[in-house]
């Protein structure tokens, strides 16, 4: 049977994909390394790293893909811990707290995570581009360590017309755009539109809040170097139609719209190489190269910068989603 190296990933959510791939490999006393996986991002409060476990077998993965023994690691059986530096310069060692998550996909439930905070990265009157990471995972067995290197984004901000005070609508247009600079290092930009609203039912009593996400896919800069004009366009209808797919009709509830929330993405360059490498192939020839920034290991060690504001949606908007043709049955009131 062929020998192969198995590895599994975590999805990505805003940015975020998942994968498992089962890999032929030539040298048989490949050693095991780790898989590691983390997207930091200061613009949210916690941090997550995830170390698993990459190997050689001569049994099939499904007879031991369910055992956490062959997938995780044992927090026992790693080191794992970050160096901050400011503009090149030695700041402190980041010891990372260890929790457990519950996996999908498998039977395995309980996979070790390593958590830092926002306030581990970047402290008061810092600079995000002045500040750079490198993470060490040590096996304890083995002594041998793997290390990855990200140097923070910048600070990203869209156009006025998102940042400025005031209403924010989609119907007082055939179409509308969101336009912005992109920033040094910044490679692919991700806008999504999040309407929020809340359900009741008939007799108008609180049931939960909800969202509906409006996508506006992936747009990737000419060069790394900022300063280039972007923008996004799209046909205001496509929201509308958007809300009216995603929502059910349920006439056992109204609901209501409480307000919009404008996210951007920003990613790196090392990013996008992973997506792009690691995503399924249309391709005959399926055998694709795995992207790794991971010395002595595999996976990606990377960050992003969320850009996020709140608006509420002008009257011309609400209206439409109440009394519109794609959207009236929705019961918005």
């Amino acid at each position: 049977m062929k020998k192969s190296l198995l590895f599994t990933t975590v999805c990505l959510i805003l940015f975020m994909y998942a994968c498992k791939n089962e890999l032929e490999v030539v040298n048989p006393e490949s050693e095991t390394v780790p898989l590691i996986y983390a997207i930091l991002d200061p613009s949210i409060e916690q941090q997550y790293i995830k170390v698993q476990k990459s190997y050689i077998t001569e049994s099939s993965p499904e007879d031991y893909i369910n055992n956490p023994e062959y997938i995780f690691y044992n927090p026992s059986e790693v080191e794992v811990y970050l160096e901050k530096y400011y503009n090149n310069n030695f700041i402190k060692k980041i010891i990372p707290t260890i929790d457990t998550i519950n996996t999908s996909g498998s039977n395995v439930k309980q996979q070790p995570i390593y958590i830092i905070g926002k306030s581990d990265i970047i402290s008061s009157g810092e600079d995000n581009k002045y500040i750079s990471l490198k993470l060490y995972v040590k096996d304890l067995k083995t002594g041998k360590i793997a290390t990855g290197n990200t140097k923070l984004l910048d600070n990203f901000k869209p156009d006025k017309l998102i940042t400025n005070p005031g209403t924010y609508g989609f119907a007082s247009s055939d179409s509308k755009e969101i336009s912005w600079y992109s920033i040094e290092n910044g490679v692919v930009y991700n806008p999504i539109y999040r309407t929020i609203y809340t359900e009741y039912d008939n007799n108008d009593n609180f049931l939960r809040f909800d969202s509906v996400d409006f996508n506006l896919g992936h747009y990737e800069s000419k060069t790394s170097d900022g300063l280039e004009k972007m923008r996004a366009k799209f046909n205001t209808e496509s929201y509308f139609l958007n809300l009216s797919n995603q929502i059910s009709i349920n006439n056992e509830v109204k609901r209501k719209v409480v307000n919009l929330k404008i996210i951007i993405a920003v990613a790196q360059k090392d990013f996008l190489n992973y997506i792009d490498i690691n995503s399924p192939s249309n391709d005959l020839n399926q055998e694709k190269p795995v992207y790794t920034n991971i010395t002595n290991g595999l996976g990606l060690f990377t960050n992003r910068f969320t850009f996020s504001i709140y608006k509420e949606l002008d009257n011309e908007t609400l209206n439409e989603i109440k009394n519109g043709n794609l959207t009236k049955g929705l019961r918005f009131y």
